[in-house]
């Protein structure tokens, strides 16, 4: 009996493994520094103004868009404040 009790208790009293396991996680490093961040976004979609204008003239003529450095004024080019973007010709008021 006492040799039963010795068996059961050596094979209930194993010791337990433990299993290891490997939680590291690969990293990059990188030393910081200055640099200069590109900020651009490219995007499609579709913009409306929030304002409009209509410039009436008071002569008859051809209203031309002028061109900005070779290239045509049309919807959605870019101007500045005081830039002139149209050219009216009338050959009556034209003095020569």
């Amino acid at each position: 009996m006492i040799g039963c009790l010795v068996m059961v208790s050596v094979a209930c009293s194993r010791p337990s493994q433990e299993r290891s396991v490997d939680l590291t996680v690969p990293v990059t490093v990188t030393p910081a520094g200055l640099s200069t961040i590109e900020s651009t976004i490219t995007a499609t979609g579709t913009l409306r103004s929030v304002r409009e204008a209509e410039i009436p003239t008071e002569v008859k003529g051809n209203l031309y868009l002028v061109d900005v450095n070779g290239l045509r004024l049309s919807d959605g080019h870019r101007v500045e404040a005081g830039q002139v973007i149209a050219r009216l010709e009338n050959e009556e008021w034209i003095v020569g």
